[in-house]
């Protein structure tokens, strides 16, 4: 990703609809400045049992109000989460459902691709989360609620 679409998307922390994400980079800049690292606080909560508290936990921590808080704090080293460089080629494994996570920014003249792959819907049965999913699919974007 390149350019400003790059930067607005830095530092969105989000917890995955999914139990475990693997993250593969395929192009990462290299040299001076950020380059678009994994940045996490590994298993900061657990597997809810129910769909709405997923949902509303979520609601919680991923608008953009509590989103440009977690950033404006890590950026200021109030918050230090774990850094992961990336290299192209590893795979990175770890629990996306259960990890609050986002990825630092990356300069925008800079190309930064990777691949994304989710395995384990905890609330896959719920009708809340296929709601959520449908509306999502209509407007032809991922919900991040489920």
């Amino acid at each position: 990703m390149m350019g400003s679409r790059g930067l607005n998307e830095s530092y969105r922390f989000h917890f995955d609809g999914y139990a475990v994400t693997a993250l593969l980079p395929i192009v990462i800049p290299t040299g001076e400045g950020p380059s678009g690292d994994l940045i996490m606080f590994p298993n900061t909560r657990r597997v809810r049992k129910s769909a709405a508290v997923n949902v509303l936990e979520k609601a919680v921590y991923q608008n953009r109000y509590s989103q440009r808080m977690a950033a404006w704090l890590v950026r200021r080293g109030v918050l230090k989460p774990t850094k992961l460089r990336l290299v192209p080629g590893n795979i990175y494994l770890f629990w996306g459902y259960r990890t609050l996570h986002a990825n630092e920014a990356c300069l925008a003249d800079r190309l930064r691709t990777t691949a994304l792959f989710h395995f384990g819907d905890p609330h896959g049965g719920s009708g809340l989360v296929g709601a959520v999913n449908a509306r999502a699919s209509d407007r032809g974007v991922r919900a991040r609620a489920a």
